[in-house]
């Protein structure tokens, strides 16, 4: 791990649970429950195997790597924690260290990511460039991360529960308020639309929105459109439904499910543009 080889005096040790502070550049924010649990567990089977990364604070330690491995030995009143105490740092390396480890694992959400760049950027004035270079990630992935920041709370919840996926956030930032994004996102989450189908839905809204707010019926030659269209789709669809399905009536009625889903989805869209 790059940022721990520049960290001196390093020790493993047991230390007491009580004597670890938590950081101020605390960068985990989000715990999983469930992920916890397993942890849990296997701390209860087989014990601590990594330690957690600690810095002296006086009297006591401040953690610098670690915070699920100590939010389980406090939950299970552990009175000691395989540590790694290692000399003092500056924050910036602290957080650069954290977020290497973290990275690694993928284990922190994506908004705990961008919050992560957006401080070193603008407390320790940062470039992009240098946080990749130090992370050994792409440029493109930290400005990626730091855009979905642009997302409402409720948004940004929904992505975390898995509601939607990662990949909705970017059309979704497309909305003129929070209130649409957050329409826009449940939208998305009740009807199962793909990232493609959120994009056309969102495009077509706009377009209507460009023509006014009358609501003017779509003319005989867009309703003809659009029925020669589903009329292709649902051509182009049954022969992959009966390939998917093979022999058995089960697949069959499954995935006529999934094709009923989907025109579902797609009479929605031409009812909302109508």
């Amino acid at each position: 791990m790059r940022g721990l080889r520049l960290a001196v005096r390093n020790r493993f040790q047991d230390i007491a649970v009580s004597s670890i502070i938590q950081t101020k550049f605390k960068v985990r924010k989000h715990y999983d429950l469930e992920k916890l649990g397993e942890l849990s567990n296997s701390v209860a089977t087989t014990g601590m195997l990594q330690p957690v990364v600690v810095q002296p604070k006086g009297d006591k330690f401040e953690l610098i790597i670690g915070s699920r491995r100590l939010k389980v030995a406090r939950l299970t009143n552990a009175k000691s924690i395989p540590a790694c105490i290692i000399g003092e740092v500056e924050d910036r390396r602290a957080i650069i260290m954290a977020l290497i480890e973290n990275l690694q694992r993928t284990d922190l959400t994506p908004f705990e990511d961008a919050w992560a760049f957006l401080k070193l950027i603008k407390d320790y004035e940062m470039s992009m460039k240098e946080i990749a270079v130090e992370l050994g990630c792409s440029e493109s992935l930290i400005r990626n991360r730091i855009k979905l920041l642009g997302a409402s709370r409720e948004v940004q919840a929904m992505i975390v529960r898995k509601e939607i996926p990662l990949g909705h956030v970017e059309p979704i930032l497309s909305a003129s308020s929070k209130g649409e994004q957050n329409r826009l996102a449940k939208t998305a989450a009740k009807h199962e639309l793909s990232e493609r189908d959120l994009v056309t839905l969102i495009q077509e809204q706009g377009g209507r929105k460009r023509r006014g707010r009358r609501g003017k019926p779509m003319d005989a030659k867009r309703v003809e459109l659009k029925v020669r269209d589903f009329t292709h789709f649902m051509q182009d669809s049954m022969p992959h439904v009966i390939d998917a399905a093979g022999p058995s009536l089960r697949s069959m009625k499954s995935a006529l499910k999934r094709l009923a889903r989907d025109v579902g989805k797609y009479l929605l869209a031409i009812r909302e543009e109508a």
